[in-house]
């Protein structure tokens, strides 16, 4: 239920609904086939399963899981993006709910140390209204309703250890007073966000929405909206992605992440515009993280333009420096030969 929806937002307008209805899911064996691929690849998937908000869905298909109580609950499987009201509620059957994702969810990855549990941009208009979710911040002596976000952060934490698994959440989990020292940051909001972390001793991803979310636009585009980003942050393109501050003191960055959020993103054509070469200046600039000797844009750029003739080879439709498209061509699988 929680994957049909009757009408999907229109890329460059969500105003606008184009009536087309959508039902997709995956189911177990699904999972298992990608799990097993992935791995054959060095891939490790790493699920993340949005608590307690962006649950929209959830909410949708058990209305139990939502603050009934709250005025104007009306669940439902949301046709655009963006955020929305529906929050879990914190009662016995949301935390039984969660108990047994998690646990079907570390079944069907069992390689991925570590489980997502979101926690990012969690509304708690409802927590408000509800009178549910204030007894239970009374029963349990809490004085803020974003301290029921704290209990949902920590009920997480515990079930995954249970399953010899580690928590990974946005930055925003780092509101939870006691964090579990092994949880993993994923920091989205700001570098700011992800040194704090790493002053805490929690293990760290950046993933800044100013330099490494690839939704936003790379400069000037081509007359074609069709190759417009969401506006937000500007001027993301791959010398920003390359040269953008990511220091953070001591050890505890572990990886690097490009965010390309897939709303206006209606086909593979748009995808590769957006994702290449952005993702080369990403993978530069983990690879040389730690690298007293970080290379200039400049020479990157030289090393680039060597590079262009094998993301033709691979008909890709990458943005070329003066922003129009590459023609894109029939999608092939590169031959790797030994």
């Amino acid at each position: 239920m929680g994957a049909r929806r009757p009408e999907s937002a229109n890329w460059l307008d969500q105003s606008i609904k184009d009536s087309t209805p959508v039902d997709f899911h995956y189911t177990q064996d699904d999972i298992r086939h990608i799990v097993s691929y992935a791995h054959s690849l060095g891939i490790t998937i790493i699920p993340e399963i949005e608590i307690p908000g962006h649950a929209s869905a959830a909410v949708a298909a058990y209305p139990r899981l939502g603050n009934q109580d709250s005025p104007g609950f009306a669940p439902r499987v949301e046709t655009g993006w963006g955020v929305f009201p529906h929050v879990m509620a914190p009662c016995d059957f949301t935390f039984q709910f969660i108990r047994d994702v998690l646990a079907e969810v570390c079944e069907l990855f069992p390689r991925a140390p570590y489980i997502h549990i979101g926690g990012d941009e969690v509304p708690r208009d409802q927590w408000q209204t509800s009178p549910a979710a204030q007894a239970f911040m009374q029963q349990h002596g809490l004085t803020r309703e974003s301290q029921i976000q704290d209990h949902f952060t920590h009920f997480c934490a515990q079930v995954l250890r249970s399953h010899g698994r580690r928590m990974l959440g946005w930055d925003e989990i780092l509101c939870a007073p006691h964090l579990p020292q092994d949880s993993v940051i994923m920091a989205w909001r700001s570098m700011e966000h992800a040194r704090i972390a790493a002053r805490r001793g929690h293990q760290v991803i950046l993933c800044p929405i100013q330099a490494f979310y690839f939704n936003f636009p790379q400069g000037k585009n081509p007359a074609d909206p069709f190759y417009s980003g969401l506006s937000g942050f500007d001027n993301i393109d791959w010398k920003h992605v390359l040269t953008f501050d990511t220091s953070v003191p001591g050890d505890r960055v572990i990886g690097m992440q490009a965010n390309l959020w897939s709303e206006c993103i209606p086909n593979m054509r748009k995808l590769e515009f957006m994702l290449v070469p952005r993702i080369c200046a990403l993978a530069e600039h983990a690879w040389l993280y730690a690298s007293p000797n970080r290379p200039s844009a400049d020479h990157f750029s030289a090393r680039l333009q060597r590079h262009f003739p094998y993301l033709d080879a691979l008909h890709l439709n990458y943005r070329t420096d003066d922003g129009s498209p590459r023609k894109p061509a029939i999608m092939i699988a590169p031959t790797i030969k030994d």
